[in-house]
Order: C-alpha cells, then sequence, then structure tokens
C-alpha cells in the first residue's frame, strides 16, 4: 500500500506527519497480529528531515545510489537492500536524492519494486502548489493520499487558487496539523468547521481530521526519540494518537487485507463532525 504525505507549501508538517503515520501503521496492524514492514521514502530532498528525525547517522544510501543502480541496469530487490537503512526491525527509511535528478520513469521503477517487497510505502513528499511530473507519478500510483494544513488561510486560499489535488479528491484526505481550538488568549477562529466549510465550496469532499498539536512532538523529536510518541506505552492517552488512530482506521478499513481493522476500538471511527465521507 502506498501513502503519499504533501502540502500546499512547505513547513506544514508533513514530514513529522509521515514518521508518525508509519508509526501508527505499524502499531495499529500490531493489534491484528500482523508483522508489517514500512518503507518511508524521502522525496523532498530540500529538506531531508526524515534522515535528520530518524538516523543519528547521516544514511549515505538513498536515492542516489537507487538511481545509480537504475541507470546501470543492476537494480534487483536485493541490490536495492543496499539503497535503504533499517531504523528498527519493521521500519526503514530510503533518503533523499541529492546529485542525481529523478526521472519519471525511475520513480515508476521504484514504487513497482518497493510495493512488492513492503506491506507499506510512506512517501515524504515536496511541499508546493506547483505539481511537478514526479510528483504526478507518485500521486498516480499512491492508494491514498495524506495532505497537511494548518489554521491560516492563506493555505487553503493555494488550494483554491491552483485548484490542486482535484483530481486525486477520491483518495485523497486533509489533516489540520498542530490543531489548536482553544488558546490562553481566546477561541482559533479559523478552525475546523471553517477549513471544511472552505473545502466544501470548492467542491471537495474529501474527509478532514484534525491532529492536534502536542509539545511532546516536538520534545521527541529534538532529541532523536520521535517514534516513541507514537509507539510509546502511554500513547494511546493523548488527544493527538487517538486523533491519529482514526485517521488510520478510516485509511485501512476499505483495504481488504486489514478488514480486522474495522474491530478495533476507535473514539470516533468517523471523520472530522461525524462526517463519515467514503473514500
Amino acid at each position: 500500500m502506498i501513502i503519499t504525505v504533501t502540502a500546499p507549501k512547505k513547513g506544514l508538517g508533513q514530514t513529522t506527519t509521515t514518521i508518525n503515520v508509519a508509526a501508527g501503521l505499524l502499531k495499529l496492524t500490531n493489534e491484528l497480529k500482523m508483522d508489517s514492514k514500512i518503507l518511508i521514502i524521502d522525496i523532498n530532498k530540500y529538506c531531508k528531515d526524515i534522515e535528520y528525525y530518524l538516523s543519528n547517522t547521516v544514511v549515505s544510501r538513498g536515492l542516489d545510489d537507487f538511481f545509480s543502480l537504475y541507470q546501470s541496469e543492476l537494480l534487483t530487490e536485493d541490490s536495492f537492500k543496499t539503497c535503504i537503512k533499517k531504523i528498527n526491525d519493521n521500519i526503514s527509511i530510503i533518503g533523499s536524492n541529492e546529485y542525481f535528478e529523478i526521472t519519471e520513469e525511475a520513480i515508476e521503477v521504484l514504487l513497482k519494486m518497493t510495493d512488492r517487497m513492503y506491506d507499506f510505502i510512506i512517501i515524504d513528499s515536496i511541499g508546493s502548489a506547483n505539481i511537478n511530473g514526479i510528483q504526478k507519478v507518485i500521486f498516480d500510483k499512491s492508494d491514498k493520499i495524506i495532505v497537511t494544513l494548518n489554521q491560516t488561510k492563506s493555505v487553503t486560499q493555494i488550494i483554491r487558487n491552483r485548484n490542486i489535488y482535484r483530481d486525486e479528491m477520491n483518495k485523497t484526505c486533509y489533516v489540520i496539523n498542530r490543531n489548536m481550538d482553544v488558546t490562553d488568549t481566546g477561541v482559533m477562529n479559523y478552525g475546523c468547521e471553517v477549513i471544511r466549510e472552505e473545502l466544501d465550496s470548492l467542491g471537495i469532499s474529501s474527509p478532514l481530521y484534525p491532529l492536534n498539536f502536542d509539545v511532546e512532538i516536538m520534545n521527541e523529536g529534538n532529541y532523536g526519540s520521535i517514534l516513541s510518541f507514537v509507539l510509546g506505552d502511554k500513547t494511546n492517552k493523548n488527544e493527538y494518537n487517538k486523533q491519529l488512530r482514526t485517521l488510520l482506521i478510516d485509511l485501512l478499513k476499505d483495504n481488504t487485507k486489514y478488514e480486522g481493522v474495522n474491530t478495533l476500538d476507535s473514539d470516533e471511527k468517523k471523520s472530522l463532525f461525524g462526517l463519515n465521507f467514503k473514500w
């Protein structure tokens, strides 16, 4: 299953969302007694934050090594294993490219091969309103697309003005990253209900989920233990992880391989405000 996490622009938390989705899927499938293998692909060569958050050493292997093997016609499933770095028994990463410009054809080959090798491919895509050829290939090959937003009106204006994600509406959901309904100084006016209304006004019926702000995500990230935020023993008690769990159950529920997910407990088992949109 290929899942892409993207955003209308940089800085909307798609990298931390990518990592938390990977960790959340591992935890959820463990409850189903499934030993899932997950690959995180970092396509965002301008930031390379997957490497920063998940590796305590430089990831020398990555898309550059993959592309070199591809160009040399030496790419096999065995040789591809030299391009990845294992983070734990279940999660591996492939670092972004630095030197080669990856082609659309190479991305197609990468996704076809890794989809055979892993249960989940989670792609950290470039946050941009300009959807290039590689991103179009990634969107086309993805089973699900998660678009991260924040509570800034200019972000939804980008979606309105550029008319992006419309072709992928049936497999796309939106998350409000670092969602805050109430602060110490008052109520957030540009909140979930308003954003839902704006998406509806654009003819976008894709599900919308809040992922509440939690300072512990930043704390864990700063000290190299971000996976602990989702995989730790106390994770089900915080609001973010409850919301993430609801999102992931909805994401998997129509996949026959994971049909048991419908029997798992979820606080809502619905998207925002009881509107259970069909994927």
